[in-house]
């Protein structure tokens, strides 16, 4: 066995003395975690699931609160022939040229061949007591005998608790055959096969690299192999961190939502809340290798029960006192995280002096506001760096006025939780804090009926006598409502001559194929377009558009770059409208394909509709790639769309794979949503 048994060894017999049983499988589940992914070791599977089994089972004899003894429980004898076998396989390796995961370098060979030196010297005492009861040893030195007695059970129970073998299931015989076995292979091979190349050996720049494509819990087990990579890995282990102030009162909740608890006890909850928020924001003022490596930071003050801040903090001198040192702490952690890239934060009221620390951070990109209500007015010391605002509101405005702090976003999330008839705009923002003189990209979730032209204002009030530079567009209508043709052509007035690549509304009400020659007008290079037509609130799957598929084709010939567009039209079951125009014709025969006849009508029905509807798009507009039935959030049908040099049309169809329209937005890092906009 190697280091890293013992340090497991060790750290869960102390836990298995100490601790209750219910806490003893964590400390074994958390070793075991490691060999979730591939096996860096052999038998890494095999161990976990053997050393998982025999706990939960002695558990349940036992009782879950009782703690486990070596008289209850001993681990060792589950792993201990486990490790037994990966020891003796790693020797072998080295000497075989074939080994697990961590490789053939040499500092490890060094290391288990000292210990191997050592098992055979302890082995070698135990051979010495040892008396054959059975046949003779075989010429090449290989034990035989299928019972071994010993005189002195001492020295085997020592060694048993030295190399952790266990007792349970061990056998001497079988030990010392094996034994045997490896030392004849290791005289016939005695050189070891080291590695030449190693991972240690590559460019830190690519192992960086490599890193960046992982996650936390792999560039933890990269830390585990070595100092070296420990270093690199520090780098990816804090690239994310959580502070969270919690009081965790679930338990006191009732049926009704209330809270049914002493005020005593409440106010220690909500005490220990504030003491736990602080210890994480003092450990990473205290560690650089933390703070220096954050690059993304969650800060949420997310009180499950809004009554516990009524019934514990019942006046404003209280609930100050409590969130002074909280907002200390949040300047502390700021302050010392230069790198910082994306900073999210939920439900806080921010103060002035925590929004001048966010807004001075020199290389944040990515502002995330979940419920927050600033507390401060429209002086606000501005950003530099930050180029993406999310802003999520639930019943107030007052998350707008960091745009005073934020003079350079590009990219604009927007996402209220109000109903239809409640603006979540204010009437009117100053010149100097208008976002849409600097953004590029809008995503709007909810966007409510009065917000429509309050919206539009703001677009057109931005640069006036200008275009906008608005390249990429997402609203999206709150459920009980649709956008009709007034709020449609305000819309594309407002955004016409707009550099517009994306461009998607989720809520369409007005779906003739107008719409579609009003989009081209407006948006003529437009790139991908994506339309939801909804004719009330029932409406959750693919629907019949109102106008035919010939008159919407030939509203696509406006567009000159379009190569994708996916809306909801349903091609599962067609009315007599549609079946009558199956066999459509060409006029100048482009994109017929003889091999799309068929006998059969229930393909005619179903599969054939939706591919002659795919070529007549095609047909009109010459640009066009990629055609999808949508039904909510996945692709009922896909259609990829090729063109011979004679201009014959041809199909591919992909299945149905459940794939989300805008599954890659990232709320947290929009910068990184640039997929979103396409396929």
């Amino acid at each position: 066995m190697d280091s890293d048994d013992e340090r497991d060894i060790q750290e869960f017999n102390v836990a298995s003395v100490q601790l209750p049983m219910s806490e003893v499988i964590h400390v074994a589940e958390r070793q075991d975690s490691l060999f979730d992914g591939p096996e860096l070791k052999p038998f890494q599977r095999e161990q976990k699931a053997t050393r998982y089994r025999a706990i939960y089972d002695r558990m349940c004899e036992l009782g879950f609160t009782r703690q486990l003894s070596n008289r209850d429980h001993n681990d060792d004898d589950f792993t201990g022939p486990i490790r037994l076998r990966r020891f003796f396989q790693t020797v072998r390796g080295f000497h075989s040229g074939s080994l697990d995961l961590t490789g053939r370098h040499e500092p490890r060979y060094r290391s288990i061949f000292g210990r191997w030196i050592k098992f055979l010297q302890d082995l070698y005492q135990i051979r010495q007591y040892t008396i054959s009861s059975g046949a003779a040893r075989k010429a090449n030195g290989v034990v035989s005998s299928a019972e071994i007695n010993m005189k002195s059970s001492e020295i085997l129970f020592n060694f048993q608790s030295k190399w952790h073998t266990g007792r349970r299931f061990f056998s001497l015989a079988g030990l010392l055959k094996d034994t045997d076995e490896l030392l004849n292979f290791l005289t016939k091979h005695p050189s070891p096969l080291l590695q030449r190349r190693c991972l240690h050996d590559l460019p830190p720049e690519l192992i960086h690299h490599i890193m960046e494509l992982s996650d936390p819990v792999n560039a933890r087990r990269l830390g585990y192999t070595s100092r070296f990579f420990r270093s690199i890995s520090l780098r990816y282990i804090y690239d994310e961190y959580w502070l969270i102030l919690d009081p965790r009162v679930g338990d006191f909740v009732t049926s009704d939502g209330d809270v049914d608890a002493p005020p005593e006890l409440l106010t220690e909850y909500v005490l220990k809340a504030q003491t736990t928020f602080l210890t994480r924001a003092g450990f990473i003022c205290d560690n650089p290798y933390v703070w220096k490596n954050l690059r993304t930071l969650h800060i949420s003050g997310c009180w499950r029960l809004p009554q516990l801040q009524v019934e514990v903090m019942q006046n404003d001198t209280i609930r100050q006192l409590y969130y002074q040192p909280i907002f200390e702490g949040i300047c502390a952690v700021l302050s010392r995280t230069a790198e910082l890239r994306a900073l999210n934060m939920a439900n806080f009221k921010i103060p002035l002096e925590v929004a001048n620390t966010i807004t001075s951070l020199p290389n944040l990109r990515t502002l995330d506001l979940s419920g927050c209500q600033p507390l401060f007015g429209d002086v606000l010391t501005p950003s530099q760096s930050a180029t993406n605002l999310v802003i999520f509101m639930q019943d107030n405005l007052d998350s707008w006025r960091i745009l005073f702090g934020m003079k350079n976003i590009r990219v604009l999330h927007v996402h209220t939780c109000m109903d239809s008839q409640t603006s979540s705009l204010p009437f009117a923002l100053s010149d100097a804090a208008n976002p849409f003189k600097t953004v590029e990209r809008l995503i709007y979730v909810n966007l409510s009926h009065v917000d429509v032209f309050r919206l539009c204002s703001w677009i057109r009030e931005a640069n006036p006598g200008q275009h906008s530079r608005l390249t990429h567009v997402k609203l999206t209508y709150p459920g009980d409502r649709r956008f009709d043709a007034v709020e449609l052509a305000e819309i594309l007035n407002a955004l016409r001559g707009a550099p517009m690549e994306y461009f998607i509304l989720d809520g369409v009400g007005f779906a003739e194929a107008s719409l579609l020659e009003w989009i081209a007008a407006a948006f003529p290079n437009l790139y991908s377009l994506t339309l939801f037509y909804i004719r009330n609130v029932r409406d959750f799957c693919d629907i019949y558009w109102p106008s035919t598929d010939r008159e919407y084709a030939r509203a696509m010939s406006g567009f000159t770059r379009l190569k994708y567009f996916k809306w909801n039209q349903c091609f599962e079951y067609w009315p007599d409208a549609y079946i009558s125009a199956i066999p459509f014709l060409f006029s100048d025969d482009r994109g017929t394909d003889e091999s799309d006849e068929d006998d059969d009508e229930s393909d005619v029905y179903m599969g054939a509709a939706s591919q002659n509807t795919v070529k007549l798009f095609a047909t009109y507009c010459r640009t066009l790639e990629y055609v999808a039935f949508m039904q909510r959030n996945w692709a009922r049908a896909e259609y990829h769309i090729s063109r011979s040099a004679a201009d014959f049309i041809t199909l591919t169809a992909e299945d149905a794979d459940q794939r989300s329209y805008d599954r890659r937005i990232s709320w947290h890092n929009p910068e990184h949503g640039d997929d979103s906009w396409n396929l």
